[in-house]
């Protein structure tokens, strides 16, 4: 298996000689650092045997992620950095740090007749789909961001918070009385509510509103089986194909952002997993279209992570029962934190030996992300391989993996806005074939 996907890679990288790309595919591992995808190779090494994918890209660079006026950035001016070519001041999207708008990604490939996708584990009105979308003074503005999507109509948008969209919802935040529903249906989109939706959509218009966490997506569904994001890429390629003109289209892997603002490393771990699923589709697809570039990279570091050597090998024997415990806690992250409350959570998640101490020092936090994070300091207390140095983001640079067409263009090192401005050279077909 190892042996067929190595061949696969090399015939991609033959093919992809002095063409240029007419499909860009962007991944993004929200907070996904260095020591985060290391972390994950070696569990994906020793559990499944398999490195992960895009570990073996043919160009491989380092990114410095600051924003405009600083060294750390957030999730905001990073996207707008990727998305426009510009850097701008954390909070703002799709604006420079002088306020001026700035053409996105998705709105140039618009131009060059090319079709959009915009996918996320996410809400799509968060700020890394923002960036790729919007155009406002701050990532907090979500009226602003979901009526972006009605002006630019990607031809695919994936992801959760159909709340933002509905006349009920605008009316009780005072926005205003529209139904971003019914607009969406009215100028041919078809709406997918989950995985048996989305398979089953013929439409070239697709918006996506998932997950059980969203309270109006469980009420509307009729089947609460959720895509997962490798399923969303999987979709989201087969309906941008249709245009011959090719397409761009963002993925971006939210959680492993989460994980490390909870100082998780299980969580952090599941979702660079998550992210290398979908990355598998889109090599997938340029295996049978070779005019196709894909890039994986990340916004930002979060957590300030390090792999810790001394206690890698601990946790192989615990993983694999803690992988669904992000989700877990998520899910009941509302209820009263009893000490019987935390101690279900980690009945669920296969952890036993968390002491009385540690449940009762959980237990009487206030509720919110203090409460989470110092669950998640528990959790990486006990299965090891891994250091957090912050709850936040960090300076540290990403890496950036691409293979396929104009991959050649990204140099080893380059600044994120650098690397937007390379991505909008090969969208608008303004690229050159050799840097």
């Amino acid at each position: 298996m190892k042996k067929n996907f190595f061949i696969s890679l090399l015939l991609i990288l033959v093919l992809s000689l002095s063409v240029l790309a007419t499909n860009v595919i962007l991944f993004i591992g929200d907070g996904m650092g260095t020591h985060q995808i290391s972390v994950a190779n070696y569990i994906s090494e020793k559990l499944y045997n398999e490195q992960l994918c895009f570990l073996s890209f043919s160009q491989q660079s380092f990114v410095n992620t600051a924003n405009a006026s600083g060294s750390i950035t957030d999730s905001a001016a990073a996207a707008t950095a990727l998305a426009t070519g510009v850097r701008t001041n954390n909070s703002v999207i799709g604006l420079d740090a002088n306020s001026r708008v700035q053409k996105n990604l998705s709105e140039k490939a618009k131009e060059k007749g090319k079709a959009v996708g915009i996918v996320t584990d996410d809400y799509v009105t968060d700020a890394t789909p923002a960036g790729f979308v919007a155009h406002t003074s701050s990532r907090s503005n979500t009226k602003e961001i979901s009526l972006a999507y009605l002006d630019l109509q990607p031809d695919v948008f994936m992801g959760m918070g159909v709340d933002a969209f509905t006349a009920s919802t605008r009316r009780k935040n005072g926005w205003d009385d529209r139904d971003l529903l019914k607009e969406l249906t009215d100028t041919g989109y078809s709406i997918a509510y989950n995985l048996s939706d989305l398979e089953k959509t013929s439409s070239h218009k697709v918006a996506g509103f998932f997950s059980s966490l969203d309270d109006v997506f469980a009420k509307e569904a009729t089947t609460n089986i959720q895509p997962t994001l490798a399923d969303m890429t999987k979709q989201a390629l087969k309906i941008l194909s249709h245009n011959e003109e090719g397409f761009f289209l963002m993925v971006e892997a939210s959680y492993v952002d989460r994980g490390g603002h909870y100082n998780d490393v299980v969580g952090v771990v599941h979702n660079v997993l998550t992210l290398n699923n979908a990355v598998k589709e889109a090599i997938k697809f340029l295996e049978t279209n070779p005019d196709t570039l894909i890039v994986v990279t990340a916004d930002h570091e979060t957590g300030g992570m390090s792999a810790d050597p001394a206690t890698l090998p601990e946790m192989l024997g615990k993983f694999e029962d803690v992988t669904q415990l992000p989700l877990d806690i998520d899910n009941t992250i509302g209820s009263s934190p009893s000490k019987e409350w935390v101690k279900e959570v980690f009945r669920r998640s296969g952890i036993k030996n968390v002491s009385e101490e540690d449940l009762q020092a959980i237990s009487i936090l206030s509720p919110g992300a203090s409460r989470r994070t110092k669950i998640g300091q528990a959790i990486t207390k006990y299965t090891g391989g891994a250091k957090f140095t912050t709850t936040g983001h960090s300076a540290q640079n990403v890496a950036l993996y691409a293979i396929g067409q104009q991959s050649e263009l990204f140099p080893s090192k380059l600044r994120n806005d650098e690397l937007g401005q390379i991505l909008a050279r090969i969208v608008t077909d303004d690229g050159v074939l050799n840097k």
